[in-house]
């Protein structure tokens, strides 16, 4: 995978993409967290100024994601609507797209998020709070009573931020240690959190490791002390 950076977590091997995806090739797998469909939705309702054009824009990156590496399963690691009710709040044509995307692969679970904790009985797939497949658990939120378990999730919406020429940089960004990976937000309004915030740093101690997402061609690999 020319885009995508190598990493094994509880044994496996599994793929950072620079898409803010992650493709777990034993279980044809495709991975992504926070897409927050319908946020502009929510927000122009509410008269804030953002283009209510996520939806497309998210549901066309992950088609083409889909697409890639032919996956044969997707999970989506929670906050999947920027509401319990966005997906209702959808045009019918919207809905439809959203299903489509669903049943395009044989498997499709949702991770229940803070955002979402109730899924509308009319969208396809499977709604559960987490799982576990083989050494790996799926959370939104990670599961900070079970440590010896490898988990990934998501919820935080890291960023790695930097300073370059006097020019601040900052990116999405996956985060882990060897026990949790947390996954940037695929969501196209979705803003995010510095990584080194004391949150991300009480999930992952003081010493990680941290890859950008959005770069090209791939993910650049950083291992960070913030002691």
């Amino acid at each position: 995978m020319n885009d995508s950076l190598e990493i094994s977590l509880g044994g496996e091997k599994l793929w950072l993409s620079s898409c803010r995806c992650l493709w777990w090739p034993v279980r044809e797998t495709l991975i992504v967290s926070d897409l927050h469909i319908g946020k502009g939705i929510d927000f122009s309702v509410r008269g804030a100024l953002l283009p209510p054009y996520d939806v497309q824009d998210t549901l066309s990156r992950l088609k083409r994601l889909i697409d890639k590496f032919k996956a044969k399963r997707v999970i989506s690691l929670g906050d999947n609507f920027h509401r319990s009710y966005s997906f209702g709040a959808l045009k019918e044509w919207e809905k439809k797209s959203v299903n489509d995307l669903v049943f395009s692969v044989s498997e499709w679970v949702w991770i229940l998020g803070n955002h979402d904790p109730d899924l509308p009985v009319e969208l396809g797939g499977t709604k559960i709070e987490n799982m576990s497949d083989g050494y790996l658990g799926f959370y939104h939120e990670p599961n900070l009573h079970n440590k010896d378990k490898f988990q990934i999730v998501g919820h935080y919406h890291p960023k790695y931020v930097t300073r370059i020429h006097r020019q601040r940089i900052s990116k999405p960004c996956f985060a882990w240690n060897q026990k949790t990976l947390i996954m940037p937000s695929f969501g196209s309004y979705t803003g995010g959190l510095n990584v080194a915030h004391s949150e991300i740093l009480k999930v992952l101690s003081h010493s990680f490791y941290i890859a950008t997402a959005d770069t090209e061609p791939k993910p650049i690999l950083i291992e960070q002390n913030f002691s």
